[in-house]
């Protein structure tokens, strides 16, 4: 019997959290599924949706519930989804009673409105958390505790997440994945190209970071790192904004090195598995699953502090020896930890526990 999946994702970009659903149900046997898409803002994720070849629409609801490690609770936040949780509760009714899937999947936390429309509605949910729930103790067990009541199986991406929630085997782990089809050690081989199109010198050393520019994602930690000592890291007339880049592997491999300075808790880091696919050592700071994702020996973990983090990008650029040993250990790790196959079979038997408990 082929299931059919419903997965709903909230906004309409393109960042890690769609790219992993997306990428995971183009990947999924279509003799055991068929999947589709909703976003719930008009965005380039749903061209995205269509190069995979993964049907896509858009259904414009309000009702999310944002609060995260990565987004604050606050009165006037909290107002617009008491006014719109009705409302996005009823439009997805109306989308599920016409879509009638025999699973829904929900990938982020903030779907609070499309889990009850679910209950109504007798539609199972496998509930996919991807942030790191926000620190108030009282709102943190209630937000977890909503998910596990809504959701027939309940899945986080990092162990970082599952600390979220009770430690009573609940709330499976399933990392994110790369594919290494797309994530090719080949693509070494257009680095020169690539630096030539950034408009960087074929030998310079190229520091990279990926990502939305947000406070959290630690940007301006970065600059500061990299302006405190400018003459050793030789970035004072060289620092680059790209823009908004679909060939994400592609440039990846024209790098370095890969930082990652977060400033508050990640639900994944979707970057670090990124750059160690391509076998590129990654400078972290030390927050949320950074360190649960790069392992022992695949890159250096500092504190936020710009000073800590200049030095040790510094002495990474300094030792070729040193980036191709952590280069090796990384694509090693994906290798084992972090593949588009084991993602797959993971999540394709929780979507089948799933639908075998509502039968």
């Amino acid at each position: 019997m082929t299931l059919s999946l419903l997965a709903v994702h909230q906004g309409g970009g393109i960042g890690g959290a769609p790219v992993s659903l997306l990428k995971l149900l183009a990947a999924l046997d279509p003799a055991e599924f068929q999947p589709a898409a909703i976003f719930t803002e008009p965005g380039p994720v749903t061209a995205y949706a269509r190069d995979l070849q993964v049907p896509a629409s858009v259904v414009s609801t309000g009702g999310a519930f944002y609060y995260s490690a990565h987004a604050r609770l606050s009165l006037r936040s909290l107002a617009r989804f008491v006014r719109t949780f009705p409302g996005a509760v009823q439009r997805a009714q109306t989308r599920l009673r016409r879509e009638r899937p025999d699973l829904l999947h929900l990938n982020t936390s903030v779907l609070l409105a499309w889990a009850a429309a679910a209950r109504r509605e007798r539609v199972p949910v496998v509930w996919v958390v991807r942030e790191v729930l926000g620190p108030s103790p009282r709102l943190r067990t209630w937000h977890a505790g909503f998910i596990l009541r809504h959701a027939r199986k309940v899945v986080s991406i990092s162990e970082a997440v599952r600390r979220c929630f009770p430690a009573d085997g609940r709330v499976k782990l399933v990392y994110n994945a790369v594919d290494l089809a797309d994530f090719r050690l080949d693509l070494e081989n257009e680095a020169a190209l690539v630096r030539a199109e950034i408009g960087l010198t074929p030998h310079a050393h190229v520091i990279m970071a990926v990502g939305a520019v947000q406070r959290p994602k630690g940007h301006w930690l970065l600059l500061d790192a990299l302006l405190s000592d400018a003459r050793a890291l030789d970035v004072a007339e060289r620092i680059c904004v790209t823009g908004f880049r679909t060939d994400v592997a592609r440039v990846l491999a024209a790098a370095d090195v890969l930082v990652f300075p977060s400033l508050e808790p990640e639900g994944f880091g979707r970057p670090i598995i990124e750059a160690m696919a391509l076998a590129r050592p990654v400078v972290a700071t030390d927050v949320g699953p950074s360190r649960e994702l790069l392992g022992a020996e695949a890159g250096v973990l500092v504190p936020p502090d710009p000073r800590r983090l200049a030095a040790a990008v510094t002495a990474l650029l300094g030792s070729r020896d040193e980036r191709a040993r952590m280069g090796r250990a990384g694509r090693a790790r994906v290798e084992a930890c972090f593949t588009l196959g084991r993602q797959v079979t993971a999540m394709s038997a929780i979507y089948h526990e799933a639908a075998q408990q509502s039968a």
